[in-house]
């Protein structure tokens, strides 16, 4: 194979740099997707059986007592119970996140390196060593942004604090609607729980799933754009900014559409997340030459092409189902799975048709169906 860093003229370093943020982006969805499925299994496996055990009692105690004419003051004492539930699984959660994050945060940082180095033309490499000598920012810089830097405008633990008070008050409103509805015990609990068989379900254990998988999708996005920005501030003397790069499909929302290929320099600007669930990703642009201030004789013994690939000028926008359909059959099939790129390559399925309105990627089952109506 040949050597990555050997650049043509043809493709210049940003474009590669593009190329290479965009594969990268399908990478950290799928440790995105690994992460929420491990949070959702401590849901499902300990905070919402112990729902579903404490709620049960409760409702058994209240069908032995007798006929009920209103919400006693003992009922109010027994619903406060589901505020510890919450509030601890929201506790262990947000906790065992942070050591999670911290370690995806210092990946980053070692991948942004690890990129740059590669894709730097290695004959430029060679003659100005400086050039992929890289500084990287300090854990407690990491820490930082997990813990105090606020995502979508309050810190990490805020939001999860307030989430989990949000899901005790839901359940304990439920609970009191149906008492005085004269609901049976099977139906207040299955306005809690759910029905994982009904398509349409909006109980309280749903929303606390939905709830969690955009927390940690976002949590993730905000951690490693954030990581990556210290580490371009920390040698933004060659990284003159970022590109916007949005996932371009039925589920992108308008300000991702929008922001879609901008530049903004390191520093300045808007990045990702730019709302719950974002998938958009970011690029580093680097510097020219003559910005590097190498653009001199000293750089008459580099090839032609190295020289034009390091040009600094901003890739033209790509999107991420355009930087697909340049990939071999064997990376297609691996991101979008072989089914549904036989499908995509076939024609019978846009990009639009992968994701629900909230971005979420269908199943094969889901997708059938659609093509179906």
């Amino acid at each position: 194979m040949a050597d990555p860093r050997t650049i043509k003229a043809a493709r210049t370093v940003n474009q590669e740099l593009q190329a290479r943020a965009i594969r990268h982006a399908v990478d950290l969805q799928r440790l995105s997707n690994s992460e929420v499925e491990r949070v959702i299994s401590f849901l499902n496996g300990t905070t919402i059986p112990q729902v579903r055990g404490r709620l049960a009692t409760l409702l058994a105690e209240l069908e032995a007592s007798g006929p009920i004419g209103e919400i006693s003051g003992a009922l109010e004492s027994q619903l406060r119970d589901f505020e510890s539930i919450t509030a601890s699984a929201a506790r262990r959660i947000a906790d065992d996140e942070s050591l999670r994050l911290q370690r995806i945060g210092r990946l980053e940082i070692d991948f942004q390196a690890d990129m740059l180095t590669r894709t730097i033309p290695k004959p430029l490499a060679t003659q100005f060593s400086n050039l992929v000598s890289f500084d990287a920012p300090s854990i407690q810089t990491i820490s930082r942004i997990i813990d105090a830097g606020p995502i979508l405008g309050q810190p990490r633990r805020e939001w999860w604090e307030k989430t989990a008070a949000g899901w005790s008050t839901d359940i304990q409103r439920t609970v009191r609607s149906g008492i005085v509805e004269g609901r049976d015990t099977s139906d207040i609990i299955r306005d809690v729980m759910g029905t994982r068989s009904a398509p349409l379900d909006r109980s309280v254990a749903r929303t606390m799933r939905r709830q969690t998988e955009a927390q940690v999708r976002t949590d993730i996005n905000h951690v490693v754009t954030q990581a990556r920005e210290e580490f371009y501030g920390e040698n933004d003397d060659l990284i003159a900014g970022v590109i916007w790069v949005s996932t371009l499909d039925g589920g992108t929302t308008p300000i991702c559409r929008s922001l879609d290929g901008k530049f903004f320099e390191v520093g300045k600007g808007q990045r990702p997340p730019a709302h719950y669930n974002c998938r958009s990703t970011t690029a580093p642009v680097t510097k020219s030459l003559k910005e590097l201030g190498i653009g001199t004789d000293d750089t008459r013994g580099l090839p032609d092409g190295v020289r034009a690939s390091m040009g600094g000028d901003v890739p033209a926008k790509t999107t991420y189902y355009e930087w697909l359909s340049g990939q071999s059959t064997a990376v297609q099939n691996e991101v979008l799975g072989p089914k549904r790129a036989a499908l995509w390559r076939d024609g019978r399925v846009k990009a639009e048709d992968f994701t629900d309105d909230r971005g979420r990627l269908l199943t094969l089952d889901e997708l059938e169906r659609k093509l179906k109506r």
